[in-house]
């Protein structure tokens, strides 16, 4: 059956009498307040989707899994065998791995296209509408993949940052990208291989 609350605010601390229960942790209490349903397991500081997810912390997920998934989908791809190398990105300049693979199969096409191929460039990086081929070249996907770490960390997501709106895949999207459906089709991607848990950034 469905249920309703009203809010009730910041309770102060007191023993409250739970009333009646539903799936997904809540519980209907009766409190010096009135009665009300609650939800002490969830919290209004944790991230909804990918897409406000602080991208400074890091993901769980592992090489193995980034590999396994990359060559299931798309086994042509230059990316299979190099999950180690964004999460070495991740653990030397504290951006989330998960972004990182992601963010380089959208604009790499999962690491098949011609810049990939010819340049080691999986981002685009300074790959201009008026010029593609100014495009960066890297020496390996090694270095392609740190720089990106590097300069987003360094422009996108510390408050020092020329081009900072909040270290969140919307909060880059102000600044990074003229598609404004960029955030939202990392987010998807990322959800794709891994699903979204809000208790792995809390």
């Amino acid at each position: 059956s469905s249920f309703s609350s009203k809010n009730l605010g910041a309770l102060a601390p007191q023993t409250v009498t739970v009333i009646d229960a539903r799936t997904g942790g809540w519980y209907k209490i009766k409190s010096f307040a009135g009665d009300a349903w609650i939800n002490p397991t969830s919290s209004p500081d944790l991230p909804t989707s990918y897409q406000n997810i602080d991208l400074r912390k890091p993901s769980k997920i592992s090489a193995q899994r980034i590999n396994e998934y990359i060559k299931k989908n798309r086994p042509n791809s230059l990316l299979i065998g190099q999950g180690n190398l964004f999460l070495e990105a991740q653990s030397k300049y504290g951006v989330n791995a998960d972004y990182l693979v992601a963010h380089a199969m959208l604009e790499s096409d999962w690491g098949t296209s011609p810049l990939a191929r010819t340049k080691n460039n999986l981002y685009g990086q300074n790959a201009v509408d008026w010029n593609p081929n100014a495009a960066y070249r890297f020496n390996s996907l090694k270095e392609c993949i740190m720089y990106q770490a590097y300069s987003v960390r360094k422009y996108w997501l510390e408050p020092t940052g020329n081009r900072y709106n909040g270290p969140t895949l919307i909060g880059m999207n102000k600044t990074y990208a003229a598609d404004k459906q960029w955030a939202s089709k990392i987010a998807g991607l990322m959800n794709e291989f891994y699903k979204f848990n809000a208790n792995d950034y809390r």
